[in-house]
């Protein structure tokens, strides 16, 4: 195969990939949150306490479009909002004791979902996928 042709069938590839993934829905078990939703609480989940404009900048998106993910995240007792001590204007969203749980479940399904879907490749294979992701990413 030529470089081109190898550059379109990795691109069909990862884009076969990322169908899937999408259809079999990492978090099938929370059909409440969203995608973009659980997103937010891994965001929130390394960096606490983050404000809007600051989810919105990480995820490139606005922050009326954030606020509404958060007003549902709110609603179902996942994350909190909280004035920031710095500048009262500003509100930080944090994890809540239960969203905290509901993440850890969240983990513990996308591990297996990963492992069952490259359960096709040998541990060899899996190592060498593993630092070709590795080598790409930095």
């Amino acid at each position: 195969m030529s470089q081109k042709e190898l550059m379109e069938e990795l691109f069909t590839v990862l884009h076969t990939i990322k169908k899937k993934m999408y259809t079999d829905r990492v978090n099938k078990k929370h059909p409440s949150i969203t995608l973009a939703q659980s997103r937010i609480l891994f965001l929130i989940a390394e960096q606490t306490d983050m404000s809007v404009k600051q989810l919105a900048n990480t995820l490139q998106t606005t922050s009326s479009a954030i606020t509404q993910l958060i007003d549902g995240l709110v609603a179902q007792n996942y994350v909190q909002r909280t004035e920031s001590e710095l500048d009262r204007r500003m509100l930080l969203i944090s994890l809540t004791p239960h969203g905290e749980v509901e993440l850890k479940q969240i983990k513990q399904e996308r591990l297996a979902y990963f492992s069952s879907l490259l359960s096709c490749l040998s541990a060899e294979e899996l190592e060498t996928y593993v630092k070709i992701n590795q080598k790409i990413v930095r």
